[in-house]
């Protein structure tokens, strides 16, 4: 007898046969790429056709939330969420000043289906932790936080919350873990690829056990443990190794043929908020 398929694999299948229905869709321009069919509920927790979803992500159970750090750039965050999605947590949008027409319009539609959408309005991502309503949505619970241009890598196995949350779990002196980010596809046209490369390989020196690295980690995708909702700075976190990866996908961008999604992000992104920008890198 076939083993019994994964959450992800019986998700992809529903979406497969299901193709046309009520699937996650958006009107601008194209569809969602053929993921888990869900509906969310009022409250916004996660479910398929109607089955609650399983209770992951957490030691003593639940469904982790997930916040996607978010301004302007629709092409990423939908490929984000869907990736969050996909991984059976509990999505939730914080805006943070979207002036883009049509990030506005998805917003909008979101929040038409039941997605918890956060708006702060600006600052940089790491002021968030300061603010009650993300605090209170953190509550004493794990959690996981992320840039929306960050995404698992698509050979990082599904399994990848568990891991980060076992891991942390057992590195009570450290206080979020993330998924390790990937140099090793970094294209030649992208314009700042040395500099990353050479930025990014002090993250991949300190391994304390196999595939687990003491590195410095901000709001890229990672788990944090309950704490009240503290931020609890860069350092003191851990990156996991190849195959736990995720790419940083402005790292894949051709800086001088940006369409006008990515144009209009970098010309109105807030001063010291986009690292690796069109101009001089910062590292």
């Amino acid at each position: 007898m076939a083993d019994e398929p994964t959450v992800p694999e019986r998700g992809r299948r529903l979406a497969q046969q299901l193709a046309g229905q009520e699937c996650l869709r958006h009107d601008l321009g194209q569809e969602w790429a053929p993921c888990r069919c869900v509906m969310l509920t009022g409250q916004g927790v996660i479910e398929i056709r109607g089955n609650p979803a399983p209770r992951i992500g957490q030691p003593g159970g639940g469904t982790m939330r997930a916040f996607i750090i978010f301004r302007d750039r629709v092409t990423y965050a939908r490929r984000c969420l869907e990736a969050i999605m996909e991984a059976d947590l509990n999505p939730v949008i914080v805006d943070q000043g979207s002036t883009w027409p049509p990030a506005l319009e998805w917003l909008g539609w979101l929040e038409s289906r039941g997605v918890t959408v956060l708006r702060h309005g600006g600052g940089h991502p790491r002021t968030i932790w300061d603010w009650g309503p993300f605090r209170a949505l953190c509550g004493d619970d794990w959690y996981l936080v992320t840039d929306c241009d960050v995404v698992p890598s698509e050979d990082c196995p599904a399994d990848w919350p568990t891991r980060l949350v076992q891991v942390l779990d057992g590195c009570p002196g450290f206080r979020k873990i993330g998924l390790g980010l990937r140099l090793d596809r970094i294209p030649e046209h992208y314009r700042w690829r040395e500099n990353v490369i050479k930025w990014e390989a002090n993250y991949w020196q300190n391994e304390l056990s196999d595939g687990v690295y003491a590195a410095n980690t901000d709001t890229t995708l990672a788990v944090y443990r309950p704490s009240g909702g503290g931020f609890g700075g860069i350092d003191g976190s851990l990156r996991t190794g190849h195959p736990y990866v995720a790419d940083h996908l402005p790292w894949y961008e051709d800086l001088g043929s940006l369409d006008e999604e990515l144009r209009w992000y970098h010309e109105h992104a807030e001063p010291g908020v986009t690292f690796w920008a069109p101009g001089q890198p910062q590292a």
